[in-house]
């Protein structure tokens, strides 16, 4: 039996080597399973110290997809794309993590990587609306506002109820001076969602360069109607209404403002200029101090006579 043992190798010493590898194997799926709950429970820290012990052990195209998931909800950007790039070596799901690559880089301004790998998918599938438009927001990154608009129609043609992509182009096109193809795009955008308060303040921006101003403040009324808290949607209406020598709608809606959300700061330093346009001295100091004390940094702090002067500049936000 000795003879035999040392013939063909110690059965003892595979059995010691398989019940290595099953506790290996064992380790790997509670780690995996521990990490899993973790993400879910939103503990980051944990899933993704958990998810990169089991990758030690056993290189999982899942636990690489989850462990890239925890990396960007902690907002480790760099670390969630050197995982992705992991999972490019295996061959699944290549479309969604060359998408997610994409997005990932456009948000760390890595415009021509972006635009590398949106290339990249749209050759492997052509009906790629979401390759079309993180295309296009790539191109715009770097500047290319035609090649954007190009891209962007591309999307729409393929999805012609995707909201976000008309209002990038309404968005592009505004940034082109193109006012009538941009309303004409930001009305789609409240057509295919009438509950989107930031498409009643695009399309009032854009109404304001028409010069309509009643339809710019209306629309920056009915995005405040739907959400009181919407603190741009009152800063556009509160400069149209001061430019248009409306000072006392102006202060009644930061009035309102302020009754809203007690810590809205800029209100507060408008509020005192409109006051001190009215002549209400005591009240616009009231409003200063109120302002100085919410203001967080000095940098901002730095920029309040500034702030000020572009008020009446009509260059507000």
């Amino acid at each position: 039996m000795g003879f035999f043992s040392s013939l063909f190798g110690s059965s003892k010493g595979e059995d010691n080597i398989d019940e290595q590898q099953k506790a290996l194997l064992r380790n790997f799926d509670i780690l995996k399973h521990d990490g899993m709950r973790a993400l879910n429970m939103r503990q980051t820290a944990y899933a993704v110290k958990c998810f990169t012990e089991a990758l030690k052990i056993k290189d999982d195209f899942e636990s690489l997809k989850h462990l890239a998931a925890a990396m960007m909800m902690q907002g480790d950007f760099e670390k969630a794309l050197n995982t992705l790039n992991r999972m490019l070596e295996h061959e699944e799901e290549r479309i969604i993590t060359l998408i997610t690559r994409a997005n990932i880089l456009h948000l760390l301004n890595r415009f021509r990587e972006a635009i590398a790998d949106c290339n990249a998918i749209i050759a492997m599938d052509p009906e790629s609306h979401a390759a079309f438009y993180l295309l296009a927001q790539s191109e715009n990154g770097v500047g290319n506002r035609e090649m954007s608009i190009e891209h962007l129609t591309q999307a729409i043609a393929l999805k012609d109820d995707f909201a976000d992509a008309y209002r990038l182009r309404s968005e592009v096109y505004l940034t082109m001076e193109q006012y009538e193809n941009a309303l004409a795009d930001a009305g789609q955008v409240v057509e295919l969602n009438a509950e989107d308060e930031t498409a009643y303040i695009l399309r009032g921006k854009i109404y304001e360069q028409l010069h309509n101003t009643g339809a710019a403040l209306g629309d920056y009324r009915y995005a405040l109607e739907m959400n009181p808290f919407n603190e741009d949607a009152c800063l556009f209406a509160v400069k149209l209404l001061m430019n248009s020598a409306n000072v006392d709608e102006a202060i009644a809606l930061l009035n309102e403002a302020i009754e809203h959300n007690e810590l809205f700061a800029r209100a507060y330093q408008l509020r005192s200029l409109a006051r001190g346009a009215k002549g209400d001295t005591a009240g616009a100091q009231k409003d200063l101090e109120i302002y100085g004390e919410l203001v967080s940094t000095d940098a901002e702090s730095e920029y309040k006579e500034e702030q000020a002067a572009d008020l009446y500049k009509g260059n507000i936000i």
